[in-house]
């Protein structure tokens, strides 16, 4: 489960482990990802297409119970 209210939450790509913090724009139906932690190799954060959640990126967290 995805959340779709705007509240951020966070997600973490498959195949680099990298952990992003993720809210989605109700007014573009897009998500929005920030890089977190050590950010090194990535400069910057990325926007969705619309309606999508990236197949490589996984949500984190205790809130999907």
């Amino acid at each position: 489960m995805i959340r779709r209210d705007g509240r951020p939450f966070y997600a973490r790509n498959k195949k680099t482990f990298a952990v992003y913090l993720v809210h989605y724009n109700i007014i573009e139906a897009r998500f929005e990802f920030e890089p977190q932690g050590n950010t090194r190799i990535i400069k910057k954060g990325f926007v969705s297409h619309y309606m999508d959640f990236p197949d490589d990126m996984e949500p984190t967290g205790t809130w999907m119970q």
